[in-house]
């Protein structure tokens, strides 16, 4: 099980994901998806969570099921503007955790993206498209 929470756990084994956006921004809602498994091919849990009113920094935190690093996570954040339809703004993480370590995953939604049709297998970083893929023992360690 993923577990997605508002505060980093006392789990040993996490990633503490801070979102952040640029003040041009209109955001107004927030859909986080995180989805869990063995392996990345095998993801069989997924919760999902929607913030109204979200303030940044935002702080999330994705455990894995009975603190086992050796799992995948996959993690996706849009962004809505005053009015629901398409998304402003994507997000997302695709990784391993790094056993018995608390990690720091920053992402960022940017002005710059709000008109990049990104591939929903990609996130956006400011620059354009890229791979969502992160390798957690590269991230920093969260204190």
């Amino acid at each position: 099980m993923v577990a997605c929470g508002d505060e980093p756990s006392p789990a040993t084994t996490q990633v503490v994901v801070q979102l952040t956006a640029d003040s041009a921004l209109p955001i107004v809602r927030i859909e986080i998806t995180v989805r869990g498994g063995p392996t990345s091919d095998v993801l069989e849990t997924t919760e999902s969570r929607t913030i109204s009113a979200p303030t940044f920094p935002m702080i999330t935190s994705i455990v894995p099921r009975d603190n086992d690093g050796s799992r995948a996570f996959e993690y996706d954040a849009y962004a809505y503007a005053t009015g629901g339809g398409s998304h402003i703004g994507h997000v997302r993480a695709v990784g391993h955790f790094d056993p018995d370590t608390r990690r720091v995953l920053a992402l960022r939604f940017h002005a710059s993206c709000e008109d990049a049709p990104c591939s929903p297998q990609q996130s956006c970083d400011g620059t354009g498209c890229t791979a969502a893929d992160v390798v957690a023992s590269d991230l920093p360690l969260y204190d």
